[in-house]
């Protein structure tokens, strides 16, 4: 509210009284909740808040709410105005009478990818790549958004830090090309990786 006394060659004087309204109000917490179990052939929604300026997904989905029907880990980064939000949940599969289903041939060429890493230093997460057994002819590639390839390796054991040319990237989403030789079949295949700051 600003007050104002105005006068001019002795004439009276004029009081102007300006009024703007704020509202300020509380952001509800994104909370995507408990880790959910994953029964065989079903499928979970995962919901961030509603009604936030934009949303994005490990995924590369952009709505409030994702279905998901393989076990993993997923993250979210929700905008609501000027304030950014995130939080990750697990998914992981079980046959719904509380025993975790376990493949028969769990160990015969299985290869496992993180969607999400945190290169703080911590000693938790702080690299990215492959985990795998039985695997040959390994190559994986990642790449900024603007298309750059930022980290090549030939080797399973090699993780990516989150650096490129000896510098910390940005947090965001980056895109990862996959190969790899599995019990004499090739495999090509890509996806997102959060690095999370």
């Amino acid at each position: 509210m600003t007050l104002g006394g105005f006068q001019n060659n002795g004439a009276p004087s004029f009081v102007y009284m300006y009024i703007d309204f704020v509202e300020v109000y509380p952001l509800t917490p994104l909370n995507l909740g408990a880790n959910l179990p994953l029964c065989a052939g079903q499928t979970i929604t995962l919901n961030a808040n509603a009604g936030a300026t934009s949303y994005l997904w490990n995924t590369g989905e952009t709505t409030a709410s994702i279905t998901v029907n393989m076990a993993g880990q997923f993250w979210v980064e929700q905008v609501s105005g000027s304030c950014s939000q995130f939080d990750t949940i697990e998914v992981f599969n079980d046959n719904c009478n509380g025993n975790p289903v376990i493949p028969n041939n769990a160990t015969d060429g299985t290869l496992f990818i993180p969607n999400s890493f945190s290169p703080n230093g911590d000693g938790t997460n702080d690299s990215f790549g492959a985990v795998g057994e039985n695997i040959s002819d390994f190559e994986i590639s990642i790449f900024d958004r603007w298309g750059e390839r930022i980290f090549l390796s030939a080797s399973i054991y090699d993780h990516w830090d989150g650096t490129y040319r000896q510098h910390k990237v940005e947090q965001g989403v980056y895109v990862y090309k996959l190969s790899y030789k599995n019990n004499a079949r090739y495999v090509y295949t890509t996806g997102h990786v959060v690095l999370i700051r």
